[in-house]
């Protein structure tokens, strides 16, 4: 019974103090604790909001702003759901991973993803101011998310489904091969493709510094947004931001980064040649 709330509660991101309620009610938080995840670790609080590059502040106040602002039918904004800030801190530098939300598809997912899923189902906005609240909301909840561990599948401070971690795994192999094969000329020939520091920009450097504002795009820029627009600026078209191949080579880039601290907002290298 533990296990199959806790699965549900991963899978449609649960509020902690709501899951934590239901397991008490039955009597079941013994096995629910017998079940936290060992790759969580709480992190410094994120930096002040003066000390951000001006871009990213921007868009993470605007973030703040749209998480407690109201744009659905029903009336509730996203703070009406998540008002536990410490496991909000969590999402950010968890992602990819599986997440099932309003019978959306059962597949290894992005945040920003997860973000336009929301909106979607529960809005009646425009694509284009969609995919602008997605951006500020996911800037914002980055920012919450600053000083944590990167532990991609570990949203929560319970382990997730075995299956899960499985499809994580499955999307993180596509992500290394797409990068060493498919794209062995466009990305290698500037990156290394493992954790190294030699090469222009060493790729398991690149999840914890999003999303951040890439000066050459003249925005701030999810990990996933970048990659497109970087690809299509090398001559390699066709990809989307909620595309497989972009959220793979997504999962395959936070393995790189696994045990690293998440820190959006930071340009590489102390710059923005991208």
């Amino acid at each position: 019974m533990a296990n199959r709330i806790v699965l549900h509660a991963y899978r449609y991101e649960l509020p902690r103090l709501l899951l934590w309620v239901l397991l008490a009610g039955l009597g079941l938080t013994q096995v629910a604790c017998s079940q936290a995840s060992p790759a969580l670790a709480s992190g410094p609080a994120p930096r002040p909001l003066s000390s951000l590059e001006p871009h990213y502040r921007q868009t993470v106040l605007n973030g703040w702003r749209s998480f407690q602002t109201s744009f659905a039918r029903d009336g509730l904004a996203c703070v009406d759901c998540h008002l536990d800030h410490d496991a909000l801190s969590l999402w950010a530098a968890a992602y990819p991973k599986v997440v099932v939300f309003d019978q959306s598809p059962y597949r290894v997912k992005g945040l920003a993803e997860v973000i336009g899923e929301t909106l979607t189902t529960h809005t009646d906005l425009s694509v284009r101011r969609r995919q602008s609240l997605v951006d500020d909301i996911q800037a914002y909840i980055s920012w919450r998310g600053e000083g944590q561990i990167v532990t991609p599948g570990y949203s929560k401070r319970l382990s997730p489904p075995q299956e899960d971690l499985d499809q994580l795994q499955k999307a993180v192999e596509r992500g290394r091969g797409l990068t060493r094969q498919t794209l062995s000329g466009p990305c290698l020939k500037c990156h290394t493709p493992g954790q190294a520091e030699e090469g222009l920009h060493p790729l398991f450097r690149a999840t914890s510094s999003f999303p951040r504002y890439v000066e050459k795009a003249r925005r701030v820029m999810s990990l996933e947004a970048f990659l497109v627009w970087h690809l299509a600026s090398n001559g390699s078209e066709g990809f989307a931001p909620q595309g497989r191949n972009v959220t793979d080579l997504s999962a395959y880039l936070a393995e790189l980064a696994k045990g690293q601290r998440y820190s959006p907002g930071t340009p590489l290298h102390g710059g923005n040649n991208d």
